[in-house]
């Protein structure tokens, strides 16, 4: 039975972000003004906690002589499209303004920074750093190995046969340790591995799991800790407020822990949305439960949609489409 608390206070919640679209609807200028007059996020927050934002290549191209002009992979199967990158000063600015952490939202991901086998692709990377390095921010990188946006040819050897198991090994820590160590010192964090577990708590089939076995995670934070030993090393997933997932991933992280990997925080990532809210009640549990293993606990990725998803797993939805015709 939900709560009279968490019934109210999502009410409010919708009311707040009814009024901020009219407003925004009505008075585009007006909000600029109000936002030159109001106080950053991070600032009145700085005595709790940091909190941050994802930066794209637009923003971290925003101030860039002329327009970047990059190759991006398509697809897994190894499509390319040529894109053009159009600066987006006032996200930067935004950004910068209302949060003390910035984290990449793609571009040290594996098919963007390491595109093929030993080519490195340093250039938008090396620009957030910069731009964190020059106005004071720290930076949470993501992500060094995950199942997606990650090239086939990783996998593979020169014929298209899959790797073994030391192969794949081998791959991943010159990864790893390329891009950890060439910002060793300047960045704070690294999601180390991203989303390995099923929603029953099981691992998930990745190509990493089916080709190395489930101490691919383990070997992916010692690997990390080699190339900066002061860093923070986190692992980062999604639906923690579900117990199975939740029990799944604390039970292996503390074996990693107990095993003496170098674990020393958990990102849950905060995808929520009014129409499918989890319970106060259930979100508190799952920090309170992560907290449990004696290690940070983040709220990551956090986004809250009001509109329903044009798309399931499935393809687009008859109720997700309807809204937007």
């Amino acid at each position: 039975m939900k709560s009279i608390h968490s019934m109210s206070l999502r009410s409010k919640t919708r009311s707040v972000f009814i009024l901020v679209i009219v407003i925004f609807g009505l008075s585009l200028q007006a909000c600029t003004q109000q936002e030159e007059q109001t106080q950053s996020l991070y600032k009145a927050y700085e005595d709790a906690f940091l909190i941050g934002t994802a930066l794209n290549r637009a923003q971290i191209f925003a101030n860039a002589s002329e327009l970047t002009r990059d190759t991006v992979r398509a697809d897994r199967r190894g499509y390319f499209y040529s894109r053009e990158i159009i600066p987006d000063p006032e996200g930067l600015e935004l950004g910068l303004k209302h949060f003390n952490v910035i984290t990449p939202e793609n571009v040290m991901k594996w098919e963007e920074i390491h595109p093929s086998p030993g080519v490195y692709n340093f250039e938008a990377a090396d620009r957030l750093v910069d731009i964190a390095q020059q106005e004071s921010k720290t930076i949470v990188a993501h992500t060094l190995v995950w199942h997606s946006q990650v090239p086939d040819w990783v996998f593979e050897d020169e014929d298209g046969d899959e790797l073994t198991r030391e192969a794949l090994l081998n791959r991943m820590k010159d990864h790893i340790q390329t891009i950890v160590g060439r910002y060793k010192g300047k960045v704070y964090g690294w999601d180390v591995v991203n989303e390995a577990f099923n929603e029953d708590g099981s691992f998930r089939e990745s190509r990493w799991f089916e080709i190395i076995g489930e101490d691919f995670i383990s070997k992916a934070f010692e690997y990390a800790h080699e190339a900066d030993p002061d860093a923070q090393l986190y692992y980062n997933d999604y639906n923690m407020e579900n117990p199975e997932k939740r029990a799944g991933i604390i039970k292996h992280l503390q074996k990693m822990l107990d095993e003496g990997v170098p674990v020393t925080g958990v990102g849950s990532q905060s995808h929520y949305s009014l129409r499918n809210f989890p319970e106060f009640s259930e979100i508190e549990q799952s920090i309170i439960d992560l907290s449990s293993l004696g290690v940070d606990v983040m709220i990551t990725e956090l986004d809250l949609n009001v509109l329903p998803s044009a798309w399931s797993e499935d393809g687009p939805t008859k109720e997700g489409t309807d809204i937007y015709q």
